[in-house]
C-alpha cells in the first residue's frame, strides 16, 4: 500500500527548527502565566517567574506570543515551497492537498481536545471554575471538533485547548492558499492579501485572522521572492522593511487598528520574523547552525509540543489544587519541572501517535492512487 504524501521537494529542515524554538517560547515562556496570579489565586505574580527581570527572558515572557505569527510564516514559506508550483501545474489536486492537511493536524488537535476538555472539567468540578479559558460548554466544543475554533464571528472567545485557535486560522490559510495556488496568479495574489490583511487589522478585522493573513502569505511572499542571486537577498527584506515602516508611520500618524489590545509590538513581530526567515533562507551558515540535532528533534515536536503544553499545564494545576496549595510558579524548580513535563509529553505524542496516525491517514488514499512518498 504506498502512502499519499507530498510532492517531492528538497526539505527545508532547519525552517522546522524554527517552528520548534517558536513553540517552545510559547509552552514554555508567555504561557507560563496560566500559573500566575493572573489567572490562579494565591499564586505569585507573573512578573515573578524565574529569570523574569533577565533578558531576553524577560522579552520571552512578555512578547512570546508574537511567536505565533513566526509560526504562521514558516508555514507560508514551507506550502509555497512544497505545492505551490505543483497545484498550479494540476499535480496536486484539491482532495488530495486537503487530506495531507488534514492528516497533519487534526488528530493531534483532536486528542489534544479531548483530554484538555476532561482536564477542564474535572478542574472546574473540583474548584468551581476554569483554569484559563473560559468557552468551555458544549457549542465550543462542536467548533473545536469542526476545526472552526478560531473563525472569526463564530469563537468569540478561546476555549479548551485554547492554543489551538491558530490551527484553524492556519487551516483556512490553507483553503486561500489553494484557491491562490490553483489560479497560477499567486505571486500577485499572495501579495494582496498580505496588504488585505494589514487594512483589516487597522480597520478591526478579527486579530487572529488578520495575523493568519500576514504571517502565512507573508511567507508565502518570502518564498517567491527568495532566491540564491544577491539581487533576491537584497530585495526581499528592503521591500518587507518599506512595506512596514509605511505601516508603522501611518500608526504614529494617528491611524490606529480599531481592535483594542493590539500595538505596534505585531509589526515588529512580522518584520523581525521576515528579515530572520530571509536570512536562514540565504545564509547556508545559519542554516547548518538550525540544522543541529538538537533543533532538528525539537521542529519534529513542534506540534505536539505546541498543542499538548496546555493540557500538562491543567494536569498541574489541578494536582496543586488537590494539594490545596497555589502553584509555586516563582520556583525556579517548579518551571524546570513543568517544561521537562511538557518535553516528554510532546515527544510521546509525536512518536506514539502523531507520526502513527499521519502516517496511517495518508496511506488510506494511496490504494487507489499511488504517489510518490516523503515525511512531510
Amino acid at each position: 500500500m504506498t502512502p499519499i504524501s507530498a510532492p517531492a521537494r528538497p526539505y527545508l529542515g532547519y525552517l522546522d527548527s524554527l517552528r520548534g524554538v517558536a513553540a517552545l517560547i510559547i509552552a514554555v515562556f508567555w504561557h507560563y502565566q496560566h500559573f500566575s496570579s493572573r489567572f490562579q489565586p494565591g499564586a505569585p505574580p507573573f512578573e515573578a517567574s524565574p529569570l523574569f527581570d533577565i533578558e531576553p527572558f524577560r522579552s520571552l515572557y512578555a512578547w512570546g506570543y508574537l511567536s505565533v505569527d513566526l509560526f504562521f510564516m514558516v508555514s507560508g514559506v514551507v506550502l509555497a515551497h512544497v505545492y505551490e508550483d505543483a497545484i498550479a501545474a494540476r499535480q496536486v489536486g484539491w482532495k488530495r492537498f486537503a487530506w495531507l492537511r488534514f492528516a497533519r493536524l487534526y488528530p493531534v488537535h483532536l486528542l489534544t481536545l479531548l483530554v484538555a476538555a476532561g482536564l477542564v472539567w474535572l478542574f472546574h468540578a473540583d474548584t468551581h471554575r476554569f483554569p484559563v479559558y473560559t468557552g468551555n460548554n458544549a457549542y465550543f466544543f462542536m467548533l473545536n471538533v469542526l476545526f472552526l475554533q478560531g473563525t472569526p464571528g463564530l469563537a468569540p472567545d478561546y476555549s479548551f485547548n485554547g492554543p489551538a485557535w491558530s490551527l484553524s486560522t492556519e487551516a483556512a490559510m490553507y483553503v486561500l492558499f489553494f484557491v491562490v495556488a490553483a489560479s497560477g496568479r499567486a505571486r500577485l495574489l499572495a501579495p494582496v492579501l498580505v496588504g488585505l490583511g494589514l487594512i483589516g487589522w487597522l480597520h478591526g478585522l478579527d486579530e487572529r485572522f488578520a495575523r493568519g493573513l500576514v504571517g502565512f502569505f507573508g511567507g508565502v511572499v518570502i518564498c517567491q521572492t527568495s532566491g540564491r542571486s544577491a539581487s533576491g537577498w537584497v530585495v526581499l527584506p528592503l521591500g518587507f522593511t518599506l512595506a512596514l515602516c509605511v505601516f508603522m508611520g501611518l500608526l504614529a500618524a494617528g491611524v490606529r487598528p480599531a481592535v483594542p489590545g493590539i500595538d505596534g509590538k505585531l509589526t515588529f513581530a512580522w518584520l523581525a520574523s521576515a528579515l530572520l526567515i530571509a536570512a536562514v533562507l540565504h545564509w547556508p551558515t545559519l542554516q547548518r547552525r538550525l540544522d543541529t540535532r538538537p533543533l532538528r528533534l525539537l521542529g519534529d515536536l513542534s506540534l505536539s509540543l505546541y498543542m499538548v503544553h496546555f493540557p500538562v499545564q491543567v494536569a498541574v494545576l489541578l494536582v496543586c489544587e488537590r494539594m490545596r496549595t497555589p502553584p509555586p510558579s516563582d520556583r525556579a524548580w517548579f518551571w524546570g519541572l513543568v517544561t521537562l513535563l511538557e518535553l516528554t509529553a510532546a515527544w510521546a505524542v509525536h512518536r506514539g501517535f502523531e507520526r502513527p496516525s499521519r502516517v496511517w491517514l495518508r496511506a488510506l488514499p494511496g490504494r487507489r492512487r499511488p504517489h510518490v512518498a516523503i515525511t512531510r
